[in-house]
């Protein structure tokens, strides 16, 4: 192994190491007993640090059919909105019914160019992912990338 193939892997194994440190507060965080809301916030806090999005919330589903979705915490890093109640719940909807995460970088492709308003123009990148129990989604982590240097993948 060259020196710069060595320095890379180095590189390599140190985010890793970053990232299974974040990983293991968010553990921590499970592990306490503090109020649900502060909970939620601080592990939206964590993903967004990890993930390296602009925006990010979590979505909880109501009843057994799926149809109502409720945001429990929502943070942003930007001003501008793209993460809003319509994007959540288009992102949830898409969740629940796949039961698997979606990412993409071309959202207008996977939902319909009818969704997608010149408000949505500057996402770069978006990813959700479902919280299961049982087999059954139960929420939804929807995180926004509106760095086009930054696009999800699976390391996300």
């Amino acid at each position: 192994m060259n020196d710069s193939n060595l320095i890379a892997r180095v590189r390599q194994l140190e985010a890793q190491a970053a990232d299974f440190e974040r990983l293991n507060t968010v553990l921590e965080l499970l592990a306490t007993t503090r109020p649900v809301e502060e909970l939620l916030q601080q592990i939206l806090e964590e993903t967004l640090q990890l993930c390296q999005a602009d925006q990010g919330s979590i979505l909880l589903l109501g009843d057994a059919s799926q149809t109502h979705a409720k945001t429990l915490v929502r943070d942003q890093q930007s001003r501008d909105e793209k993460l809003d109640h319509f994007m959540n719940t288009l992102l949830a909807g898409w969740v629940s019914r796949y039961k698997k995460p979606l990412i993409t970088h071309q959202p207008e492709e996977v939902f319909g160019r009818q969704y997608f308003r010149e408000k949505y123009s500057g996402i770069a990148s978006l990813l959700s992912t479902p919280l299961l129990l049982n087999g059954q989604v139960f929420g939804v982590i929807n995180l926004v990338s509106l760095n086009k240097e930054h696009l999800f993948g699976e390391r996300e």
